[in-house]
């Protein structure tokens, strides 16, 4: 333990998100260390994603003036393979203590869905989510996760009085406008790209859709978003919604762990799977094979449970089926 200095008024406790971290304003924090303060412990907020080498390159510089403080980094989800990443990313040793939450969320239900019919993306994740509303109620939110900011802005004029857009490029001031009215109601469904997950936390959320995995979302970033759902404690769904499995999942199993930060090739193999779709997360975050069957209250999958009242109806409005 580092002895802390004699005059209180010479420590602080610095709590960051990655955002400040990485900005110039940290270099408050670097002018108090440089004139005299010691940092008691040091709070590192959404140190989940991944950096650039730049970003790498900033984190080591930052970090040696607080190898001598007590360190927190509080991340949202990491994968077992890349845990000796994270630490050596964060100047951390390899013997550094980690505590970990289960990722099993009992209270999603995952569902993979192909699109085989003739209607085009757009209509099918419309349609898609119309039926999702008449599941989780009027009073609960919805977020349409899509590979680019052009099939975002296709939802929004196509689905205009349910469906608004917000993604990283907007301007603040549009950004704010679609936000309000999503989480006040107004319109119940966001169309969005990935960077959505770090901006908006909304305890209402009660279903997730995603516009295929594979080559756009890797397996990370697919728990990540869909664990903006079901914060209001009530049950939820997440839907990964394809056209054709060719079109998005491209094979990344011969990636190696340093290529693939963002699990693309565990996305690949939870594709080609026939089994708890569950089983996906629990194997890459927890090194372990927990299925819905396993869970106490689980929420079951459409694997788990294919007759469920929700499938039962996607069967009916998809035909041919939407199911693979």
């Amino acid at each position: 333990m580092v002895p802390a200095p004699q005059n209180s008024k010479s420590m602080f406790i610095f709590f960051s998100n990655s955002e400040l971290y990485y900005s110039d304003r940290f270099g408050l924090v670097r002018h108090w260390v440089e004139h005299g303060k010691h940092a008691a412990r040091w709070v590192l907020d959404g140190t989940d994603l991944f950096l650039s080498d730049a970003q790498v390159h900033s984190l080591h510089d930052h970090a040696t003036m607080f190898d001598d403080t007590q360190r927190i980094f509080l991340v949202e989800a990491l994968p077992k393979r890349l845990q000796a990443r994270f630490l050596e990313q964060a100047r951390l040793p390899p013997d550094t203590s980690i505590i970990r939450a289960p990722c099993n969320q009992p209270h999603i239900s995952y569902i993979k869905l192909t699109n085989h019919t003739a209607m085009n993306e757009t209509q099918a994740v419309i349609n898609l989510a119309e039926i999702l509303s008449t599941v989780i109620g009027h009073d609960r939110r919805g977020i349409i996760f899509c590979p680019s900011q052009h099939e975002a802005d296709q939802l929004h004029n196509r689905f205009t009085q349910s469906c608004c857009v917000s993604y990283p490029e907007f301007s603040e001031a549009n950004k704010a406008r679609s936000e309000d009215e999503w989480k006040k109601g107004t319109k119940q469904w966001i169309a969005t790209t990935a960077g959505f997950t770090l901006d908006v936390d909304s305890p209402s959320v009660g279903a997730v859709i995603f516009l295929g995995v594979g080559i756009t979302h890797g397996m990370d970033f697919l728990y990540r978003g869909a664990g903006q759902s079901g914060r209001d404690g009530q049950r939820s769904w997440v839907v990964v919604l394809q056209n054709e499995p060719h079109q998005f999942a491209v094979p990344y199993d011969g990636l190696q762990d340093d290529d693939d930060p963002q699990c693309l090739a565990e996305s690949w193999a939870w594709l080609q799977a026939n089994r708890c779709r569950r089983l996906g997360f629990t194997m890459l975050y927890d090194n372990d094979t927990v299925s819905c069957a396993q869970l106490p209250d689980a929420h079951f999958c459409d694997f788990c449970e294919p007759q469920s009242k929700l499938m039962v109806t996607l069967k009916k409005k998809f035909n041919p089926p939407l199911i693979f």
